[in-house]
């Protein structure tokens, strides 16, 4: 099963980042190159804060990023609930400078 459509991270409940995102939804995300010719993209969305599915996500980050016995020991170690951060499609900006004369 995969992902729902849209971006998806997850933070432990009462975090900065969530509280601010909980008092203002709206989100950026930006990346681009850092050596010419300085191409990019940002994205300005609203940022859906739920807890739906957040342990099976959460669960499956771990396995895939720490390996089965580590995840599950982290698992277990954490003592937090976990949040989605979802950003669904918004406004795209796309810049090139490859043209540009740097």
């Amino acid at each position: 099963m995969g992902y729902p459509p849209g971006r998806l991270s997850d933070l432990p409940v009462g975090v900065v980042k969530a509280l601010h995102l909980a008092r203002d939804s709206r989100a950026s995300l930006v990346l681009y190159d850092n050596a010419p010719p300085y191409r990019g993209v940002e994205l300005r969305t609203r940022a859906i804060l739920t807890f739906d599915g957040a342990d099976e996500v959460e669960h499956r980050l771990a396995h895939k990023y720490l390996g089965a016995a580590k995840a599950e020991k982290w698992l277990e170690s954490t003592s937090w609930s976990p949040l989605l951060v979802r950003l669904d499609p918004g406004e795209l900006r796309v810049w090139d400078f490859s043209d540009a004369d740097l």
